[in-house]
C-alpha cells in the first residue's frame, strides 16, 4: 500500500495508525484538523524533537568506530532538522529523498553518494 502513495499519503496512513492506537476514530479527524496539522508541519516540522536517549545510543555506536548515516524521506530539510536537534555531528552522511530525487525504498537513493 505505501508503494502506492506520495509522502503526504504516508503522513495520512501514520496519523490514523496513531489516532487509532489512541483509541480515536479516523471519522472524528475533520480535514480542518489534517488542514491544520499540515499548516503546522509546513511551517515548523512535526518531526523534529528526538528522545532525550538518542544522543547516548549514538555516542556509544560512534565509540565502537561505526560510521553513521541518515536516509530519509524528508522534504529537503533533513539537514535543517539534524542541526536543529544537534544530531548531524553523530553522522558521516546524511540523504534526503528530495535532494536526490528518489525515495525509500527505491534503490537509487541509497546509490547516490
Amino acid at each position: 500500500m505505501l508503494g502506492a502513495t506520495n509522502n503526504a499519503g504516508h503522513g495520512w496512513l501514520y496519523l490514523q495508525a496513531v489516532l487509532e492506537a489512541a483509541g480515536v476514530p479516523a471519522s472524528q479527524v475533520t480535514p480542518e484538523v489534517i488542514g491544520d496539522l499540515r499548516a503546522t508541519h509546513a511551517e515548523r516540522n512535526l518531526w523534529e524533537v528526538a528522545g532525550t536517549d538518542v544522543p547516548a545510543a549514538l555516542e556509544r555506536l560512534r565509540a565502537q568506530g561505526l560510521r553513521l548515516a541518515v536516509v530519509s524521506n524528508s522534504d529537503g530539510r533533513l539537514q535543517q532538522l539534524l542541526d536543529a536537534t544537534d544530531l548531524a555531528r553523530w553522522f558521516d552522511l546524511s540523504v534526503d529523498s528530495h535532494d536526490v530525487g528518489s525515495r525509500k525504498p527505491d534503490p537509487r537513493l541509497f546509490t547516490t553518494s
